[in-house]
């Protein structure tokens, strides 16, 4: 599996997320009113000196979309990613996990075309295959 489906498995075994959850984008046509998007925007597999021997570093951006009017409910769902990733280090999936951090980066926007308001926030990732 790919690092971002690890991660959005993970995410959803959790427990606290009750939306859906996508790797890339929403599909067209799928009318759903709360939804998170998980997209790897920067280190696609390339080696990276930054992190421990072996490990690769890659950027995961998370955006949490709401068609229900109320900007605070999709900065509480990036929140709540926030809490579920931050620091996790170990086993996911197929991935060795070594560390994941928040990369101080958030940005809140109004998506006209979708019409929604979106929240995302950005992690680094340092994994093993």
């Amino acid at each position: 599996m790919t690092l971002t489906a690890e991660i959005r498995r993970y995410i959803l075994d959790d427990g606290r997320v009750e939306i859906p959850v996508y790797v890339g984008s929403k599909p067209e046509g799928d009318n759903v009113t709360n939804w998170i998007t998980l997209q790897q925007v920067a280190g696609f597999d390339l080696e990276d000196l930054s992190g421990r021997e072996g490990t690769t570093k890659a950027r995961l951006q998370v955006t949490c979309c709401t068609r229900d009017g109320d900007p605070e409910s999709a900065q509480s769902m990036r929140d709540l990613v926030l809490q579920i990733l931050y620091g996790f280090t170990g086993a996911m999936g197929s991935i060795t996990v070594t560390g994941i951090f928040d990369a101080g980066s958030e940005y809140d926007y109004e998506e006209p075309k979708i019409q929604a308001f979106c929240s995302s926030r950005d992690f680094y990732v340092w994994y093993a295959r």
